[in-house]
């Protein structure tokens, strides 16, 4: 298995090598997340990624009316968030913002459609996705060099409270459970068994550090999900193997709770939800009791299209439950910490309707050939349930750093599940 990667690269660079353009194309692809870490940079390559798409659609280069081409269903399943973001501007709390973020919120629809252009070269998706495997791999290092001495290459200290890798915030497991399935998957396919595990073990013990509870529910229904494929789809039941994945990761659970005290913390604030009572809820969902009841209020309020995007913040004190500590603090809340209560609450029922139909478009164009995945289409499919599962918790659906994530995943997954399929490694599960 491990010399496949050497046979990759003599493939990609005989006859057919990649142009420069190519190059320089699939280069813009990955500084669009190896730049994550510094920010607001990253919004430049999306940017220019816009400008190159717009320039190829005047061309002609993009055709996007075949039945379900990479173009035509990342361009579906965006227009149907889209739309209702759009629809939301109509009687907005504020439109001056909401109608700007509308029409900003485009250009991750045209850096998107040029990822899927670039990416119909299976050289150039694969050069892609094994640089996204290596800026995976440096996070996580980078995470447990900090762990271990106390600072990471960059100089960021760690002294027992939250992992941030190379990050200055707590972003890093947001982006690591969207791009950690297709990064596994593409690691155990074109390198090896032992890279995949390794990096997966690896990636639960830096979750665990980072003590983001949302991004580990977010990954364990993607597992869970996987599971289940598995034991539906698969002729031979690997039941060793899983059972021991299972056990590994009790014993990774069990010591992190024991030697991390900020994960036992958190893990002792989660168990509070037994107690079944308002406080012992709201103490372990983090206080977020009120603020999803404003954002359910809201919505209820105004239920056709709700109060726009990012409507949520100029309204939340109006809908807030009598006396929460937000209101009496005077703390302005940015969005509702709930996927499908951002959407009810800033685009409404239109936005549900929204969300459904994306999943049922989802559903439907690939229920018929699911028995067939490979390892990378199956992780790609993994990765649309996680990027917009409704109940996603950790940040703002609408927040550019998400979207910006998001789509950049979207645009990848489509490539794999609806554009030209691997014909490097034809492993399936």
């Amino acid at each position: 298995m491990m010399d496949q990667p050497f046979q990759m690269a003599a493939f990609m660079f005989h006859s057919n090598s990649p142009t420069k353009s190519e190059l320089a194309a699939v280069t813009l692809i990955i500084l669009s997340f190896a730049l994550l870490p510094l920010g607001r940079t990253v919004e430049v390559v999306t940017a220019i990624m816009a400008f190159c798409s717009l320039a190829l659609l005047a061309r002609g280069k993009i055709k996007s009316g075949v039945t379900n081409s990479p173009f035509l269903m990342f361009t579906l399943f965006f227009i149907s968030l889209w739309l209702p973001i759009l629809l939301s501007n109509i009687g907005a709390e504020n439109f001056k913002n909401s109608s700007i973020f509308t029409i900003k919120y485009l250009r991750f629809l045209l850096a998107g459609i040029y990822v899927v252009y670039i990416l119909q070269n299976q050289i150039l998706r694969d050069l892609v996705l094994q640089a996204l495997m290596f800026v995976i791999s440096f996070w996580l290092v980078d995470g447990l060099l900090q762990w271990l001495v106390g600072f990471d290459v960059f100089g960021r200290n760690y002294e027992g409270m939250r992992l941030t890798g190379p990050f200055n915030n707590l972003i890093m497991p947001v982006y690591l459970s969207v791009f950690l399935p297709v990064t596994l998957a593409y690691a155990s396919t074109k390198w090896s068994n032992y890279i995949g595990w390794s990096l997966l073990l690896l990636s639960l013990w830096i979750l665990l550090l980072a003590g983001s509870r949302a991004s580990i529910l977010v990954l364990l229904v993607g597992g869970v999900v996987f599971l289940c494929y598995i034991f539906f789809t698969a002729e031979k039941k690997p039941i060793i193997p899983l059972a021991f994945l299972v056990i590994l990761s009790v014993v990774i659970i069990l010591g992190g709770y024991k030697y991390n005290d900020n994960f036992k913390s958190r893990a002792d604030q989660t168990v509070m939800l037994m107690n079944g009572d308002y406080d012992s809820i709201n103490a372990a969902t983090s206080q977020r009791l009120p603020i999803w009841e404003a954002a359910y209020n809201t919505g209820i309020n105004n239920p056709i299209n709700g109060v726009g995007v990012r409507g949520f913040r100029e309204v939340f004190h109006l809908y807030a439950p009598p006396n929460d500590s937000f209101s009496q603090e005077k703390r302005k809340m940015l969005h509702p910490h709930l996927f499908i209560l951002e959407l009810f609450s800033e685009t409404g029922i239109i936005g549900l309707v929204g969300m459904f139909g994306f999943i049922f478009l989802f559903v439907s164009t690939l229920k018929d050939r699911v028995k067939q995945f490979s390892l990378l289409e199956s992780s790609a499919a993994i990765t649309v349930i996680i990027v917009f599962f409704p109940l996603n918790s950790h940040t703002s659906l609408f927040g550019s750093s998400y979207s910006q994530v998001a789509w950049l995943m979207m645009a990848i997954c489509c490539s794999l599940l609806y554009g030209p399929r691997v014909s490097i490694d034809s492993k399936t599960l």
